[in-house]
């Protein structure tokens, strides 16, 4: 047995953060359109003003996106689950937990979500180690023994 399946048998504290794969794929867009700026700004003058406000732009989409995704994390402990976003914090303990759904999507993408007395937390495919969330949330609220 490893120590993150021990710790997590003993209640203990395990983080779920993005795939590393998409934030590489996030950064790699921010470092793409910074290149594409940086040529039109060392290109002749013939280019409409519009194209550097497009460049610009995707620059801070992906920045902005990268800035959320770098922000996320799901905590479960013993207490319960923890969403820490970019502006947001919400705990929400196992025992108001009511059900887990796992919808897949059109394009692959899992899509879970937990329905509690203090709402709702989704989270998807794209957290490192989904499947394990969702067991763990499964588990300790009680609902493998038929409040699925």
């Amino acid at each position: 047995m490893n120590e993150q399946e021990t710790s997590a048998i003993a209640g203990g504290r395990e983080e779920f953060r993005l795939h590393p794969a998409i934030r590489w794929v996030v950064g790699g867009a921010v470092y793409f359109w910074a290149l594409i700026f940086l040529v039109l700004l060392l290109l002749p003058a013939d280019i409409p003003w519009h194209t550097y406000v497009s460049a610009v732009f995707f620059i801070a989409l992906f920045t902005l996106v990268l800035i959320f995704y770098n922000g996320l994390t799901i905590v479960a402990d013993q207490y319960g689950v923890t969403y820490r976003g970019l502006l947001s914090f919400r705990n929400y303990p196992y025992e108001t937990v009511l059900k887990v759904d796992a919808k897949p999507g059109i394009t692959g993408i899992v899509n879970y979500h937990v329905v509690t007395r203090r709402g709702m937390l989704y989270f998807s495919s794209f957290i490192a180690n989904h499947r394990r969330l969702m067991e763990i949330i499964i588990d300790r609220a009680g609902l493998h023994r038929g409040r699925r």
